[in-house]
């Protein structure tokens, strides 16, 4: 026997349950998936080209792959032709040079002490209640690529390591990494220039910004490793690491640079007029009040570039880096496994893809603990040129 609602005070009732055919799965596919004919259609397609995605990858990787094996012959059928699915062997083969190129084995205790060192660093200024978050955030954007190349390449009393012998992954990895970590301070102080009152520098950056934007960063990477050296004097030497580096550091904060500008843009003016009514220096105003709002909001888009330049780093190789696609490259022209590169490309999809996904995750991260205000997200979604800035990193050939 239910309860009079008259027994109850007002606004102490309890929540009544949904009525019926309202909620649950059925009730959701129905309403998403299949509410129309047209949409029922497209649903049953989308399943069946997902099916068909699917049972394709792991019939390669699984079903028909070959999981043990010492030479090519392993992964070819009886008749003497290449079987169709991933040849494992060929991976456990190069694995050690599709990693890290011709890094010495004597060495490798280089390597892991960067990872460390960055893990260490970052991962305690994301730490809550860790004291000197900030300086040590700043100190790592800083000091991370002259510790990294002393301690890869040689440097603080550690012998020289010629830059030709790291490739590999670990080389997509060393430029993604500087990339990054130098993108996105050089990418806001090009914002902040463009926003200056200064004329001198508010030119200066945009046309650095303007320049950048519309060039391929395929031909970007062609002037930094080869046009470059000659246009300086004789005898002088950068490293081809060093150019390429720097061109892609270049390229990329310059989409940076507009995407912190748009986040600088949707800063609600009240916040603005808020600041400068507590009496706080202009400085400081720019620094902890409207970088800060942008920063947050321009997370997403950091992330897509921060993807788009994982997937940039790929195209070294063609102006003579020997990574990760270029050690496949070698080793699926060599006597002992030719024809064997599908299955090298396919290995480096499973990877590039862990890290793509990972980056992602980390993003998510970072959006769910730094949100934005509601007005700044806003904003920021009304701007149509902000969504252009987000995907911008895409733009790579």
């Amino acid at each position: 026997m239910s309860v009079p609602i008259s027994e109850y005070e007002v606004g102490k009732h309890p929540d009544l349950p949904p009525p019926p055919g309202t909620v649950g799965v059925w009730v959701w596919l129905k309403n998403n998936l299949f509410s129309s004919a047209t949409n029922s259609i497209q649903t049953v397609f989308a399943l069946w080209m997902l099916y068909g995605i699917i049972s394709s990858v792991v019939d390669w990787f699984v079903i028909s792959a070959v999981w043990s094996g010492v030479d090519a012959d392993a992964c070819k059928t009886t008749d003497g032709g290449w079987i169709n699915g991933q040849c494992w062997p060929f991976v456990s083969a190069w694995f050690e040079g599709m990693m890290l190129g011709r890094y010495p084995d004597g060495e490798l205790w280089r390597l892991v002490a960067t990872g460390i060192f960055i893990a260490f660093g970052f991962g305690w200024s994301l730490i809550r209640s860790a004291p000197w978050k900030i300086p040590v955030a700043v100190s790592m954007v800083v000091l991370t690529p002259f510790v990294a190349k002393a301690l890869i390449f040689g440097g603080l009393g550690l012998s020289m390591i010629s830059t030709t012998e790291l490739g590999g992954f670990t080389l997509n990895l060393f430029y993604l990494m500087i990339g990054a970590l130098w993108a996105l301070p050089v990418g806001i102080l090009l914002a902040l220039g463009r926003q200056s009152r200064m004329p001198l520098i508010r030119i200066l950056c945009f046309a650095v910004i303007e320049f950048f934007h519309g060039m391929p960063f395929i031909i970007l990477l062609f002037t930094s490793s080869v046009v470059y050296p000659l246009f300086v004097p004789e005898g002088t030497e950068f490293d081809k690491i060093v150019r390429v580096q720097f061109g892609v550091t270049l390229y990329f904060s310059t989409y940076v640079a507009e995407l912190i500008r748009r986040g600088m843009q949707a800063v609600p003016t009240k916040e603005i007029e808020a600041a400068r009514a507590s009496g706080i220096a202009p400085w400081r105003m720019t620094t902890n009040v409207i970088l800060l709002e942008a920063l947050r909001v321009a997370i997403p888009g950091l992330t897509n570039i921060t993807v788009s330049l994982v997937k940039a780093t790929t195209l070294i190789g063609m102006v003579g880096q020997l990574d990760f696609l270029g050690v496949i490259n070698v080793a699926g022209t060599s006597t002992d496994w030719l024809g064997f590169i599908p299955s090298g490309y396919a290995f480096a999809f499973v990877v590039f893809a862990c890290v793509c996904f990972s980056i992602s995750g980390f993003g998510r991260y970072l959006e769910s603990r730094f949100p934005p205000s509601e007005a700044c997200k806003r904003n920021f979604a009304a701007n149509p040129s902000a969504a252009d800035a987000t995907h911008a990193g895409h733009s790579l050939a």
